[in-house]
């Protein structure tokens, strides 16, 4: 884990290569002629082999998931519910979907999931009471989040002394990633750090960091889920969102949802209940236990054995989801 301040330099990787036009202008196509020569029979082996080595060496490269019939139907199923369901947002949805297992299809599994960089601009104050809380919640060691959660989807915790204004509404925190980057940046803006400075609460933190770690583990940026893990948990939260218009357990996402704005309002319900199962389980598994087991269930998908209520997780009390003294 590093603790660096920003330069604000934007990285200029260069655009991956074409494997596939590389191969398909290299020597396997190129030699394709003379086999021609030999005969009918053995240029259909020929070009069978071939394009076998192709699929294989594409499959290897980008991980692309080979989908049975039965997946396929399955995948088609939760379009057409998306679309049922949603008519107005569906071919977006689906749109989205698609972009995020190709992005993910694109990146290379890590074993250890990556570095995790932790930036401070130059005009944020050196505070050792905040660098030994971030030490302990991402520490490896320390277990509060489920293995990949953290490392493996997210590659910087960014500190800024700026605001950031939205729709004329100051935004506390957000994440997302570049194309530059295929994993998500978390960037704390000056309100959240005011907030922290006046009165040293570091549940304003952890509470947005359970919050903004799910933006990080969803249908849209988990680069682990499944072409059907991403349909179902926004089908799931999506309903999960509609049934909560009732309850309004969860405002935050309704005012979104008010605004028109149904695809965020799904998205943010995501992180809301997220935020809750890493803040307050128990209180979560009594009260809403549909949300709760949801929430276990696409958390052991990364660590199949993480466990909330184990008391020796980390720095929280799995009671209360407090940190302990």
């Amino acid at each position: 884990m590093n603790f660096e301040k920003t330069d604000n330099d934007q990285s200029n990787s260069p655009e991956p290569e074409n494997d596939i036009e590389k191969i398909r202008n290299g020597s396997n196509f190129r030699c394709l002629k003379s086999w021609i020569k030999v005969g009918v029979a053995a240029v259909g082996i020929y070009v069978a082999s071939s394009w076998d080595d192709i699929k294989d060496i594409y499959n290897e490269k980008f991980q692309i998931e080979s989908y049975s019939e039965d997946n396929r139907a399955e995948i088609d199923s939760y379009k057409r519910e998306i679309r049922e369901k949603l008519p107005s947002e569906a071919e977006k949805v689906i749109l989205i979907i698609k972009h995020a297992e190709e992005l993910s299809s694109h990146t290379e599994s890590e074993s250890d999931g990556g570095g995790l960089e932790i930036l401070f601009d130059d005009n944020i104050q050196s505070d050792t009471d905040l660098d030994n809380l971030l030490s302990r919640l991402f520490s490896d060691k320390n277990g509060v989040y489920p293995k990949k959660w953290v490392r493996g989807q997210v590659s910087k915790i960014t500190f800024l002394s700026n605001s950031k204004i939205d729709d004329k509404v100051v935004t506390d925190a957000d994440a997302g990633h570049n194309h530059l980057d295929t994993k998500s940046t978390i960037r704390i803006y000056k309100t959240t750090l005011d907030s922290y400075s006046s009165s040293h609460d570091f549940s304003i933190l952890t509470k947005l960091f359970n919050h903004e770690l799910a933006h990080a583990n969803d249908w849209e940026t988990d680069l682990s889920l499944s072409s059907s893990d991403r349909y179902k948990l926004f089908i799931s939260c999506y309903e999960g969102l509609m049934l909560d218009r009732v309850s309004k357990r969860y405002e935050y996402p309704q005012k979104y949802l008010d605004n028109n704005q149904l695809y965020t309002a799904v998205k943010e319900y995501w992180a809301e209940i997220c935020e809750e199962y890493f803040s307050n389980p128990r209180s979560m598994l009594k009260e809403n236990p549909r949300d709760f087991y949801l929430v276990d269930e696409y958390v052991k998908k990364n660590d199949p054995k993480f466990d909330i209520f184990d008391r020796d997780r980390g720095i929280f009390d799995p009671n209360t989801g407090e940190i302990k003294k």
